[in-house]
């Protein structure tokens, strides 16, 4: 399978719009990568180097009452698939590229340690 910039499995993100918080770039992402219109419920903290190092991730924690929407999703997403802890890892591991491979797994870990204080 043919893998964006040797990505498996990775989170939703993108640049903000003009005028766009980043709390509203995270739900138009979401929406746009998945689907899913979420309903933010917290934020991991941190700030995440993107690829290349030239920008800067924050990531909400998000919970969804909706059912997926196909035709929201742009053509950047292949396939979606709601994970748990130990099943996200392994996906992230399948990575090929070791830098975002190691950001989303540090990503990953932290939004439970953000889910945990919730």
């Amino acid at each position: 399978m043919n893998h964006f910039d040797g990505y498996y499995w990775t989170f939703p993100k993108g640049h903000p719009e003009d005028g766009e918080l980043p709390i509203e770039t995270a739900v138009r992402e979401t929406l746009e990568e998945t689907g899913v219109t979420p309903i933010v419920i917290g934020h991991v903290r941190g700030k995440f180097a993107g690829t290349p190092n030239s920008t800067s991730n924050y990531f909400y924690l998000m919970s969804t009452v909706d059912e997926v929407d196909v035709s929201a999703i742009h053509d950047e997403t292949s396939a979606l698939r709601w994970a748990g802890q130990t099943d996200a890892a392994a996906l992230i591991g399948k990575s090929t590229n070791s830098g975002g491979r190691s950001r989303d797994l540090l990503i990953l870990s932290a939004a439970f340690d953000a889910l945990e204080r919730i």
